[in-house]
């Protein structure tokens, strides 16, 4: 294993180096459109040194949406100094529309406007070699946490209010209840002392895989 990279480990403020990545897309419904559904992007923004997360809504697959929630970033957070973003188009497993946002943004047009945005404001932007994605490793798996959907076999840690954290019970899924959007809503695992049913948002899955 090589070395981790200067701005991983060298001191600097939150965000000075940041990576960039998307994830979705995300179906919502507006309230102002009972019918009509609605898909979300996010953009997330990582910083190579703390690891924080700051994410901001692309609904729009436009280079002025992206630069619109690249300003807004820059507004609540700094003038990042180095960002790192990914250069790949090769997506199969992608949802059609994040495709036509990933071909924009690795497009010849929008890179010149990136470029023209970072020299304006002398932020370094650096992209990422074409199907290498693990060289973003930090932020695909930020990206990664949203695409966890539990299954059986799963191991997770159940919630307890009454305790803390490390104490609680340690299991592995053996049988899930599916939504009507065919994700997993309660799970039942097996622990310790016998077999429990949970709801999702009390479960944790250890990142063992």
């Amino acid at each position: 294993m090589g070395n981790l990279p200067a701005v991983r480990v060298c001191e600097a403020t939150p965000f000075a180096n940041t990576g960039i990545d998307f994830c979705g897309p995300f179906h919502i419904k507006e309230k102002k459109h009972r019918i009509r559904g609605r898909i979300k992007v996010y953009c997330v923004f990582v910083c190579m040194l703390i690891k924080a997360i700051h994410f901001e809504v692309v609904s729009d697959l436009s280079s002025d949406d992206f630069f619109a929630a690249l300003r807004r970033f820059v507004g609540r957070r700094a003038l990042p100094t180095n960002i790192y973003s990914g250069n790949d188009t090769n997506f199969v497993e992608i949802n059609n529309q994040l495709k036509e946002l990933y071909v924009l943004l690795n497009s010849d047009k929008h890179h010149v406007l990136i470029r023209r945005f970072a020299s304006e404001r002398r932020i370094n932007w650096h992209f990422i070699s074409p199907a290498a994605p693990h060289f973003g490793g930090l932020w695909e798996f930020t990206v990664k946490l949203f695409k966890h959907n539990f299954k059986v076999k799963t191991i997770v840690l159940i919630k307890d209010k009454n305790q803390s954290c490390s104490q609680w019970a340690l299991s592995k899924i053996t049988e899930l209840y599916l939504g009507e959007d065919k994700i997993g809503r309660i799970a039942t695992g097996k622990t310790a002392v016998g077999e429990l049913r949970r709801a999702r948002r009390l479960l944790y899955p250890l990142p063992i895989d």
